[in-house]
């Protein structure tokens, strides 16, 4: 056999290896699991936003450019990203569905929206995101936390 049909077929059996990795580790990762689009009522999405957590140095340090799914609801604002990725979107803690009423503070700060909410274990979490309008954004999300503008 020649060099190069073995370098592609073991190039190729790695990459799949890679891939199957990522499937399996996405479909296991996370507990927090999101309703069908059609099921609920969107104010809002961007299939391209980006975002930031600040849970800790790993989550500070990691960030999601342009693949972030924000999604605003009447009950809930989602955030996630890709699911071939969602184990990677869990471990810089880019995957919420944090309901309106958790939310206690919105900001916006030039183009970086910071939402400030609890999680159930009592704890409260920032996440900076970047969504295509943070205007309308911000307004809807003001607008179902009952605050004006």
């Amino acid at each position: 056999m020649k060099p190069e049909v073995i370098f592609l077929s073991v190039f190729l059996l790695v990459l799949g290896y890679i891939l199957f990795q990522f499937y399996r580790l996405s479909k296991k990762a996370s507990a927090v699991t999101f309703p069908d689009l059609e099921s609920v009522r969107v104010l809002y999405r961007d299939k391209r936003g980006s975002g930031q957590s600040d849970k800790d140095w790993q989550a500070k340090m990691g960030s999601a450019d342009k693949t972030l799914e924000i999604v605003l609801t009447e009950d809930e604002l989602w955030i996630r990203g890709p699911k071939m990725f969602a184990f990677i979107a869990e471990k810089i803690d880019l995957f919420h569905r944090i309901p309106i009423g958790k939310i206690s503070k919105v900001e916006r700060k030039r183009k970086v929206i910071k939402i400030c909410f609890s999680l159930d274990q009592g704890a409260s979490r920032t996440l900076s995101i970047r969504t295509a309008d943070p205007d309308e954004f911000i307004a809807l999300l003001n607008k179902q936390r009952g605050h004006a503008n």
